[in-house]
């Protein structure tokens, strides 16, 4: 063991490269790297030999390229490269491709963090690294062509654009709007029985949600009174109908005035 010590200081300048194991877990080349489930330094005196292996514990029990360190990443022998761009919206957003990672997005420019820990996950409900568990699943996001969109699988609000059939450019809808990939359009899902503001320019129209059977809902739009005897508008907090006039407001009751009726698919 001591000798082995000795050779990993000897060599500490071949942790920088990057490289790979072979699929046996053979050495491809003499350097520095991570074993397989990256909680090791792995070192290589040449090719096709089995690597020497030191345990990464205490304040740093992670490998990352080659160095044992106190962050968890799933990507330990290799930078992490499939670019992501940033949408016009300030906010954290999940990576499509490692459910350990997300971005922080601010002036445009990604800030890329990842869960610490093995286990963990990013969650686009919580914004945070969370246990994976049935509620809280990995999410991706594959692309089936390029140039087209795919939902995030965990949460149909944020979408990417597929670029060289990589999702590249992220999208995300606001409330219970989710992304319609054939549309490509935000557009409202009834998610539970209520009645809910309508993000369109409208301030008088409204959602109303009926649960039918299972889990399908009956998604109408509906419009609050306006007509010559009175002007009225949707209040998103009460989820009433209220009347405006010089400042002074009284709940009036909703419409059943329908614009028209949305079976979700």
């Amino acid at each position: 063991m001591y000798y082995y010590i000795n050779v990993v200081i000897s060599v500490g300048f071949f942790a920088y490269v990057q490289c790979y194991l072979d699929s046996n877990g053979l050495c491809t080349t003499q350097e520095m790297t991570c074993s397989k489930n990256c909680s090791a330094v792995a070192y290589c005196p040449g090719v096709g030999v089995m690597p020497f292996l030191l345990g990464c514990n205490g304040e740093t029990p992670y490998c990352n390229q080659g160095n044992c360190t106190n962050s968890y990443n799933p990507f330990c022998n290799q930078p992490y490269t499939p670019l992501f761009y940033c949408p016009y919206t300030d906010g954290t957003y999940p990576d499509p491709h490692d459910c350990t990672r997300f971005h922080i997005c601010l002036s445009g420019i990604p800030y890329t963090s990842h869960c610490n820990r093995p286990g963990l996950v990013f969650s686009t409900e919580t914004l945070s690294c969370v246990r994976e568990s049935d509620e809280h699943q990995c999410g991706k996001a594959v692309c089936a062509g390029n140039g087209t969109w795919v939902t995030y699988s965990t949460d149909q609000r944020y979408a990417f654009y597929c670029v060289n059939s990589l999702p590249t450019i992220v999208e995300r809808c606001n409330g219970s709007y989710v992304f319609n990939t054939k549309t490509e359009k935000c557009e409202f899902k009834c998610t539970k029985e209520g009645l809910f503001q309508d993000d369109g320019p409208n301030p008088a129209s409204y959602i109303e949600c009926s649960l039918l059977y299972g889990r399908d809902y009956l998604l109408t739009k509906r419009n609050c009174p306006n007509d010559e005897n009175v002007k009225s508008l949707f209040d998103p907090e009460s989820s009433q109908c209220i009347l405006n006039h010089d400042d002074y407001t009284t709940t009036v009751g909703y419409s059943t005035t329908t614009s028209n009726y949305i079976t979700p698919t």
